[in-house]
């Protein structure tokens, strides 16, 4: 915790001990995923290393991040953020493998309506959308949205 409290410029003091900081710690003491608390932590840390803090914004972020369980951010961030984006964030989460035999491939079948969930609840929370905005779509080599893409540097170690 001193760490934390020795990260936060004098400016930004009573702003991240009044509001950002409790914010957060709320957050943290509802989350059972162990393996989000960093990204909390790090989304603290970016917000009060901004010129201008949003603190709706930074409230939209945490409640995405808590609607989301680790597979589903594993998945997002597998699936959408350009592997060029993501080299920074670390997370110790295994890896998703489907298997090649005909059980398996059962078993694979069954998760289609899961990856279908995974797709609509992204997609609802504003992260990927696959319909372009505006005629344009936000990147043409992924359905990652501006709002997406934000999102993810939000909770990236600076």
């Amino acid at each position: 915790m001193d760490d934390l409290e020795n990260a936060i410029p004098d400016n930004r003091y009573e702003l991240a001990k009044n509001t950002l900081f409790p914010m957060m710690f709320d957050y943290v003491l509802e989350e059972t995923e162990e393996e989000k608390i960093k990204l909390f932590v790090n989304g603290f840390e970016n917000s009060i290393s901004e010129d201008y803090i949003d603190l709706e914004l930074t409230r939209a972020y945490f409640d995405i991040l808590h609607s989301l369980r680790i597979s589903e951010i594993t998945h997002f961030i597998d699936r959408f953020v350009p592997k060029e984006s993501y080299e920074e964030l670390t997370l110790n989460i295994p890896r998703y493998s489907f298997p090649v035999t005909k059980e398996e491939e059962q078993i694979k079948n069954k998760l289609d309506g899961y990856r279908s969930y995974l797709k609509n609840k992204l997609e609802q929370l504003g992260l990927v959308t696959y319909q372009a905005v505006n005629g344009e779509p936000y990147r043409t080599d992924t359905p990652i949205t501006e709002f997406g893409h934000n999102f993810y540097k939000f909770f990236q170690k600076q």
